[in-house]
């Protein structure tokens, strides 16, 4: 870590040094500029690549600063880096908006004061902080998924083998899809049990929905009778009964939708993460709510449609 000045600004800085297939490699790619070259790197130039937020944010107000110089300084050293390339860090950062990571950027400079990275070839990040040219992580990318720990166990070899490291553990292969597999499995198990829990939510509250459909049923008898007495169909007081059991569900369902959104928001706001509500769940949700409507209001339709007018009318 360090200091940098650019354009009557200054602050800490995070020197980070890279080769030249970072890009290919990270699929990141740059807004504006260019990636520093195999020749430039070989010949520790003093270019670098910036982020887009940081320059309009932070240092020069705007994002095309290609062109633009930046001073950086480690201990005694100091580089004038040139910046060649801005690069575009929503890749980076998860897919973070413009807006967020601005606001996030804002933020972290009222607390902390400037702050910038900059990616510059290794040696040049080496030269700086007096390194021997010694490399802490190396990122690999494999031609297939399927061949991504034998991949990793190649250079981990080659690393053994250049340095004569076989008789000790020096070097740790970290296979990224291996967390991708674990956190896909936490996942996996979080939804089944939000499934288990809704599923039996769904059994109570139907059950409670027949329970008031019975309860209608037994209440408007002599209501029934009359209807059937002036000539309503079976079908119709069967329709009629069933249409009340999916209103019931169906505002049930839209009162928990909107209290399920406002949770979510509060919590989005909270955690500053941003919240995404697909047409697609609410549709779903709708068909839920209908579903448990009719499976568990037929039971006392059908016993209101099948109700003989007669003994309908005897009832108080």
């Amino acid at each position: 870590m360090g200091t940098f000045k650019a354009n009557s600004e200054s602050g800490m800085c995070f020197p980070v040094g890279c080769a030249p297939d970072m890009e290919q490699i990270s699929k990141l790619s740059a807004s504006y500029g260019r990636m520093f070259t195999e020749e430039e790197y070989e010949v520790a130039r003093n270019v670098c690549i910036s982020r887009w937020y940081e320059c309009k944010g932070v240092l020069f107000g705007y994002e095309n600063v290609v062109g633009e110089y930046i001073e950086v300084t480690v201990g005694d050293k100091t580089a004038r880096l040139r910046i060649i390339g801005v690069m575009d860090v929503s890749a980076m950062m998860g897919g973070m908006d413009n807006e967020a990571m601005m606001e996030q950027m804002s933020q972290m400079t009222n607390t902390m004061g400037n702050m910038c990275y900059v990616i510059a070839p290794a040696p040049v990040v080496a030269n700086l902080m007096g390194s021997s040219g010694r490399y802490n992580m190396v990122y690999l990318s494999a031609k297939d998924e399927n061949q991504l720990d034998a991949a990793g166990n190649a250079a981990k070899n080659i690393l053994q083998a250049r340095h004569n490291n076989f008789d000790r553990e020096a070097y740790t292969v970290t296979n990224m899809a291996t967390y991708i597999e674990l956190l896909d499995k936490v996942i996996n198990v979080f939804t089944t049990f939000i499934a288990a829990v809704s599923a039996i939510s769904l059994v109570v509250g139907g059950i409670g929905v027949m329970n008031i459909m019975y309860v209608s049923v037994s209440e408007r008898t002599r209501e029934i009778g009359i209807r059937k007495a002036l000539g309503a169909r079976t079908r119709t007081i069967l329709f009629q009964f069933l249409t009340e059991s999916v209103i019931l569900c169906l505002i049930g369902g839209i009162i928990g939708m909107i209290l399920g959104i406002s949770g979510a928001g509060v919590v989005s706001y909270i955690m500053d993460i941003p919240m995404s509500v697909k047409f697609s769940t609410i549709l779903i949700s709708v068909g839920f709510s209908s579903a448990i409507g009719i499976f568990f209001g037929i039971y006392p339709a059908r016993k209101a449609a099948k109700m003989p007018p007669i003994e309908a009318l005897r009832r108080d």
